[in-house]
């Protein structure tokens, strides 16, 4: 299978190659160029050099989708563009040859090399799109068959699948290939008449009659022509064309099948037509293997060629698609095109020999003049240009009367009637700077020589002045515009002086007998919406009234008694069309068909029609202001060169030629905009693609750097679209309206839910929001839910433990007072006790010795609970919790406890171990201690002893030996000294242990681990 497929690729390009050589070889010499009679359209070119690097050089069709989106069938895979970004969708055995936008369901279908599909979101939500192969699940006898699919229809419920000799029938309900088609020859392009498919070959035709493909009658004379493709005009005739001519099935006329003749007749079969549109004036354009595109009549006239000379990327066009902005779109082997060839805004340029300025525009005896720095030019009806008048340093051009009045600078007045073919120079004329007056049929001029006002007219071959005003003012040394009012009197605006103002008085003759001027600056000039003075102020006569425009976008009129007013009739409401040339406006005039065009120093072209009901004029939405627009922003255009002829074409004139808008009476162009988020980027890395059923997005915290592209699919021209943004969660309001950027980056967002919006908007004011992109960015890990929940149970268990602590504290407390009560009962209550009886013995006693020794052991036992209270309090006093404290009392009591026994003692007690030390351990540690060396003092005879108290292996050791008389283990008796010892071992879980033999003396050791 994979060495069928190289051979069928290999093939297709040997053909390709092959047949365009041949053509080229053969025809190199037929190959024509004819400029468009009404100048070149727009011509945008995507040439490979421009597509995405994955892209093939060689694309086939061209569709576009309801969102804007155009599909292109490319040797690489299904290409497609939104604006801004090319890209491709991979195809398995990579090339595509047909590409089908389906009505019906809204899918784009593709076909290529044994495989045929649709396009869908991916699911990943890595890339914009994916194919979904449905050639997948045919069964074995359809692969099997499955060949290059070269073109693709559908209707409701099928889908028809042309390859090289048959068709195949694919249902949607249910996602089954049902019939398969077998032709004797290769199958030609399918032909669609009153909404029935039908598949043709040279000796077979097929219609389908709503479930499957059957045979239909051949015995037309269309089939018996044969034809590769064809399309309905919009009066209901059918053109057919074959790769070498063209037919036209006129049923109206009565004669049936026709060839399409003249020229184009006589040059078809050298083009190598490939593919067929008709356009709305029922004109046609074919594209062709070597001459590009050829528009021409159902009369075989070539209205125009468009090649590579005429700024196409190469003469070799394949496909074809009218798409509903006016943009007709062409696949070539070098790029794509689009060609603005059903939008009427034209350009006559260098192409027509019109180069640099053209000042002034005026249609003259079925031509037309155009002035340039180096004289005048006619463009003949018939299309031709020649020479008119090559004189420099001239001005102004315009029709006067039955003349054609050219004035110079340089002391020189031209004319031009309609009986001669060149300029004659009038020898009486003086040297003026001037303007012609629109209205009044006259030739009025102001001299820079004396500042005075000249009315001319013409008389047999000269031309001479009827009445000179007096000088007009000192500083009006130029008038770039002057009109006359309904009353004669004259209105003209000046460089630096404001609106002028002539008030004329003529005889019985019409002859002027006296002319007075002034000048408003208050009551015209100022700009009444912000009080401002305006230097100039354009002003246009309607109807012989005067009408003036200021910098606020208004017009006004002057009432009875100078004073001006706002008028109404363009009290245009905000976002309405015509509010744009309102400023700074520089022309009204209507046309022959009544509309009332208006344009401004912008380059702006309005068109306005009067409702009476409303008593205001309304924008007509023709289109010229906004391709007027596009189409001249980048020129310098001249203000004053708008006109218009007999067929309501306006002319503009510009730094590099001439623009001209033909207002066809029942033009409508699609100016609507299709937006789209085209990607979104992650930290520049990863491209997430939102497709359609976009539900949101989940971004990690640490990796929300995102950027965001947008594009809006609207490619006439040189296309003004601003767009505006919003982060809902972060933008508080809409970003400003901006034609520069198309691409929004946000980073460092806090965790929560967003969505990105963008509007876009044009000339038109319209306004279009785009699919919104909605994203999450996840909290950092210490704010997410289960952190929170990890602290709340933390806090908790810290609440816990605190109260336990606490309660445990209280406890510990209690058991401490319990202890100290305790003790305090157990040691000096006792002695008290004792105290009480001697005391009483004393009493009951009367031999003074043994009174003496009861007042003795008195004393004795006073002392002993003094020191017992005073081990108690020292004890319990946080005042000594601490090691150092503790080994210091322990030394002392030591040292002075050997010394009052006379027992030479070795004392080696700790005293650089640092810490706390808590009252519990405190008062046991040191009644054991005390208990331990108070045995060896008092009941051990011992003349020697050693202390041993430090701290080792995280262990407190406590060892305290002596010499004395020891202690019979055998016969041991503990004491309540020696059982408060292994009790309070016990308390501080301590290992303690005693060692003694008579005569040789007794061993304490305490073990406590800290």
């Amino acid at each position: 299978m994979a060495a069928a497929r190289f051979t069928k690729i290999c093939g297709i390009f040997f053909l390709v190659v092959l047949g365009c050589s041949t053509a080229f070889a053969q025809n190199s010499n037929s190959r024509t160029t004819v400029l468009p009679k009404d100048g070149m359209p727009h011509i945008k070119t995507y040439p490979v050099t421009e597509l995405n690097q994955l892209l093939h050089d060689v694309s086939f069709n061209i569709v576009k989708r309801s969102d804007g989106l155009y599909f292109f069938s490319n040797l690489a895979g299904l290409g497609y563009f939104d604006g801004k970004v090319w890209d491709i969708v991979q195809v398995p055995n990579v090339s595509v040859f047909s590409v089908h936008y389906s009505e019906f369901d809204g899918n784009v279908y593709a076909g290529g090399d044994f495989v045929f599909g649709y396009i869908a979101p991916d699911q990943s939500g890595r890339y914009e799109f994916e194919f979904i192969d449905l050639t997948e699940s045919a069964p074995d006898e359809i692969l099997s068959q499955l060949d290059a699919i070269w073109e693709i229809k559908d209707c409701e419920k099928f889908i028809y699948l042309r390859m090289d000799t048959a068709v195949l029938v694919y249902e949607k309900e249910t996602a089954e290939f049902t019939q398969i088609v077998n032709f004797e020859s290769r199958v030609l392009p399918f032909w669609i008449t009153d909404g029935v498919i039908h598949a043709i070959s040279r000796r077979e035709l097929y219609a389908f009659d709503g479930s499957r493909f059957n045979e239909a009658d051949t015995s037309s004379e269309v089939f018996e022509r044969g034809f590769t493709m064809n399309t309905v005009l919009s009066d209901g005739r059918t053109v057919y064309c074959r790769h070498d001519r063209c037919f036209i099935d006129d049923d109206n006329s009565g004669n049936g099948i026709i060839d399409i003749e003249g020229q184009f007749g006589e040059l078809a079969e050298d083009f190598s037509l490939t593919s067929l549109v008709s356009l709305p004036d029922n004109t046609l354009v074919v594209s062709t293997i070597t001459n590009g595109l050829i528009h021409f009549t159902t009369d075989g006239e070539i209205l125009a060629t468009y090649n590579r000379n005429l700024g196409l990327p190469d003469n070799t066009v394949y496909g074809l698609y009218k798409d509903d902005s006016g943009l007709l779109w062409g696949t070539s082997e070098k790029g794509i095109f689009a060609i603005d060839l059903l939008i009427p805004m034209r350009k006559f340029g260098p192409l027509y020999g019109i180069e640099g300025f053209v000042s002034e525009v005026t249609y003259f005896d079925g031509a037309l003049y155009f002035l340039q720095v180096d004289g005048v030019r006619r463009k003949n009806a018939d299309g031709t240009l020649d020479y008119v008048l090559p004189v420099a340093n001239c001005a102004f051009l315009r029709k006067i009367d039955s003349q054609l009045m050219l004035i110079c600078y340089e002391e020189d007045i031209w004319s031009l009637d309609s009986s001669e073919s060149q300029f004659q120079r009038q020898p009486y004329a003086k040297g003026v700077n001037a303007v012609f007056d629109r209205n009044s049929g006259r030739m009025l001029t102001v001299s820079i020589r004396d500042g005075m006002l000249y009315e001319y007219e013409a008389n047999d071959d000269s031309i001479y002045a009827l009445k000179q005003s007096q000088p007009l003012n000192a500083g009006v040394s130029f008038i770039p515009e002057l009109e006359t009012d309904k009353n004669g009197n004259i209105w003209f605006s000046t460089a630096t002086s404001g609106i002028g103002f002539i008030e004329i008085s003529r005889d019985e003759n019409g002859i002027i007998v006296d002319a007075e001027s002034s000048f408003f600056y208050d009551e015209v000039v100022r700009d009444v919406a912000t009080g401002t003075e305006q230097n100039s102020s354009s002003i246009s006569v309607l109807d012989g009234e005067v009408l003036f425009s200021t910098n606020d976008s208004k017009i006004r009129t002057l009432d009875e008694n100078f004073e001006l007013t706002e008028d109404e009739r363009f009290n245009f409401v905000e976002g309405e069309e015509a509010l744009y040339i309102l400023y700074n406006l520089n022309y009204i005039q209507r046309s022959p068909n009544g509309r009332l065009w208006a344009g401004n120093s912008d380059f702006r072209l309005t068109a306005m029609d009067y409702n009476s009901e409303s008593n205001r004029f309304e924008a007509r939405n023709t289109g010229a202001e906004f391709y007027s627009r596009n189409r001249i922003t980048s020129l310098e255009a001249s203000p004053y060169s708008f006109i218009q002829d007999g067929i309501d074409r306006v002319f503009v004139g510009t730094n590099d030629g001439l623009m001209v808008w033909t207002d066809y009476p029942d033009n409508s162009i699609n100016t609507s905009l299709k937006s789209r988020i085209s990607r979104v980027l992650l930290n520049n890395e990863e491209v997430l693609s939102y497709g359609y059923n976009n539900n949101g997005f989940t971004i990690p915290y640490d990796r929300n750097e995102l950027r965001f592209d947008y594009a809006t699919m609207f490619f006439s021209g040189n296309t003004r679209i601003n767009h505006r943004v919003k982060l809902e969660g972060y933008d508080q309001d809409w970003s400003s309206w901006s034609g520069e950027a198309d691409s929004k980056f946000y980073t460092s967002l806090r965790e929560g839910n967003y969505r990105f919006l963008v509007q876009s908007t044009n000339d038109f004011n319209e306004i279009y929001e785009a699919k919104a992109f909605a994203f999450r960015v996840l909290p950092p890990w210490y704010r997410a839910w289960w952190a929170y929940m990890l602290y709340a149970i933390t806090i908790s268990g810290f609440l816990y433990a605190s109260y336990r602590y606490r309660l445990n504290q209280l406890l510990k407390e209690h058991t401490i007072r319990n202890r100290i009560a305790s003790d305090l009962h157990d040691e000096v209550s006792a002695t008290l006790s004792s105290i009480s009886y001697f005391a009483q013995a004393v009493e009951l006693r009367n031999d003074e010795t043994e009174r003496k020794r009861f007042i003795n052991l008195i004393s004795e036992s006073a002392g002993d609970a003094k020191e017992k209270i005073s081990d108690i309090v020292w004890a319990i006093n946080p005042e000594h919790d601490d090691w150092k404290t503790f080994f210091s009392r322990c030394r002392r009591f030591a040292i002075d406890l050997f010394e009052s026994r006379q027992i030479e003692a070795t004392i080696d007690i700790q005293s650089s171990l640092r810490g706390k030390l808590d009252m519990y351990r405190r008062q046991h540690l040191w009644m054991i201690f005390k208990e331990m060396l108070i045995n060896v003092a008092r009941h051990s005879q011992a003349t020697k002893a050693t202390v041993l108290f430090t701290y080792e292996n995280e262990h407190i050791r406590l060892r305290v030996s002596d010499n004395g008389k020891g202690i019979d283990e055998k016969t041991i008796t503990f004491g309540n000294g020696l059982n408060n010892i292994k009790k309070r071992a016990a308390e501080l879980k301590a290992k303690v242990s005693i060692e003694s033999k008579v005569g040789e003396g007794t061993t304490w050791d305490l073990r406590l681990k800290l």
